[in-house]
């Protein structure tokens, strides 16, 4: 898609807790986000997830489920997104205590979808519907203000 910066999010599930990873540099300075980035020429959203995961947390998933394809757009060019969100329950793999973007923790899902870890703006609106009963795939658009808190935004699935 012109214009937009392809990323992915993957969301590892251990039992009833999800590994989460206090960010160390921008973006996100300081905020709790799963493991994700960049898509790579030629890749897709599978293949980075899981190229992703590994590199930044030491986990192989298999079989990372699409939950959520996010449109964020914003004013400044270098801010618009097309988001892609993964959960994946089948991995091996032990994450180590940190990596180069940031420090790991297994966080109780319920601790995650309450509110009260400091997460990304967005990230506070779309994360519960990745861990809404059932496979379907939400469709949604995010308008940001400059400072990327979300002005509006629209489900669409």
């Amino acid at each position: 898609m012109s214009g937009f910066r392809l990323t992915t999010l993957g969301y590892v599930l251990r039992g009833d807790s999800v590994l989460l990873m206090r960010r160390t540099k921008q973006p996100n300075l300081g905020l709790w986000t799963a493991p994700g980035g960049k898509i790579a020429p030629g890749e897709s959203p599978e293949e980075c997830v899981a190229r992703e995961i590994a590199e930044e947390a030491g986990l192989t998933v298999r079989a990372p489920r699409l939950r959520a394809v996010i449109t964020q757009t914003a004013d400044d060019p270098e801010e618009r997104w097309m988001l892609f969100g993964f959960l994946a329950r089948e991995f091996s793999g032990e994450p180590p205590a940190r990596c180069r973007e940031g420090e790991f923790r297994w966080v109780p899902v319920a601790e995650l979808l309450s509110g009260a870890l400091p997460i990304p703006d967005a990230d506070r609106v779309f994360t519960p519907w990745l861990f809404e009963p059932g496979d379907g795939v939400v469709s949604a658009k995010f308008w940001h203000r400059a400072d990327l808190s979300v002005e509006r935004w629209e489900r669409y699935a």
